[in-house]
């Protein structure tokens, strides 16, 4: 039989360059949050067509051999489809930002599957802004109890927001075959935060936190999301 694996990607996580104090929630008030849900991702080999004609198509209007008046309404639907600041894989937009000077200096997990066929499953692939690497747990079952940690330098920019892309998006079959997390509970700093509830949803998922941040020059601010229950 198969061994059945859990495998998620935790992407991007928003944060603001404001000052702010740390926040910490009782564990008898732990809250739930529920995910909003954001642009669904198609990574099928059609979506991945219509990318490599638009890649064509945009060339050809930056050499200014067609222009956007002179294009048929199927060219000028596929010209607005994709953007010129994000890869087909990618999960952000390709320019500075602020990450440059705020995002998580380490990520480390409970465990995680060897390197197999060329892929790999290491904890950082999980922030790596590349639909087609993730973090799979690397323990016999569906993965309860196993986690994901975040750590971020004290003083660095607040975390106020969390994006999750959930599932395993390399491919369609990839994305229907492994589980997918149902709830996670998030710790800050080893204490619970929040349960996080996700749909079984191929959608950018996001979750408003308080800003979180370490004031503490001496510690940093970890996340840690721990998988509760799987789709």
């Amino acid at each position: 039989m198969r061994k059945t694996v859990f495998c998620f990607m935790l992407i991007v996580i928003v944060i603001i360059a404001i000052a702010g104090a740390f926040v910490f929630v009782d564990a008898k008030d732990i809250k739930v949050i529920q995910a909003e849900q954001g642009r669904v991702i198609d990574v099928s080999l059609a979506a991945q067509e219509r990318y490599k004609q638009w890649v064509i198509l945009f060339d050809r209007w930056v050499k200014g051999e067609i222009k956007l008046e002179d294009m048929t309404p199927e060219q000028r639907a596929l010209f607005i489809e994709f953007s010129e600041d994000m890869d087909f894989w990618s999960t952000v937009i390709m320019a500075c930002s602020w990450y440059c000077g705020g995002g998580p200096i380490n990520v480390e997990a409970s465990s995680f599957l060897p390197p197999k066929n060329g892929n790999t499953y290491f904890p950082f692939n999980a922030h790596d802004f590349d639909l087609r690497t993730a973090w799979v747990e690397g323990v016999e079952g569906y993965g309860i109890g196993e986690y994901i940690e975040f750590y971020f330098e004290p003083l660095s920019p607040r975390v106020t927001t969390i994006e999750i892309y959930n599932g395993y998006f390399i491919s369609e079959n990839a994305w229907e075959d492994y589980s997918r997390v149902k709830k996670f509970k998030l710790y800050v700093n080893n204490k619970p935060y929040a349960i996080l509830k996700l749909q079984d949803s191929r959608a950018v998922q996001r979750f408003q936190v308080e800003p979180l941040q370490s004031r503490d020059k001496n510690k940093d601010l970890v996340l840690k999301f721990e998988i509760m229950e799987v789709y």
